[in-house]
């Protein structure tokens, strides 16, 4: 098996807080299928980690 380097994209999506249950924006990365949130980054309203936060994808146009 052939390990392909991974690229990191960041991009700046809208994730939910679960501290302070808003939604904030912040930058995320592509792991895998899947987006999570860049290591470090904590909430504009509470300042708390969004580590565990949840992506929530914004609609694109084509």
């Amino acid at each position: 098996m052939i390990n392909k380097p991974s690229q990191l994209t960041r991009r700046v999506e809208i994730v939910y807080c679960p501290m302070c249950t808003h939604t904030v924006q912040a930058s995320v990365v592509l792991e895998g299928k899947r987006l999570v949130v860049a290591p470090g980054q904590t909430c504009g309203r509470c300042q708390s980690a969004l580590d565990a936060g949840y992506v929530i994808r914004r609609e694109r146009a084509a």
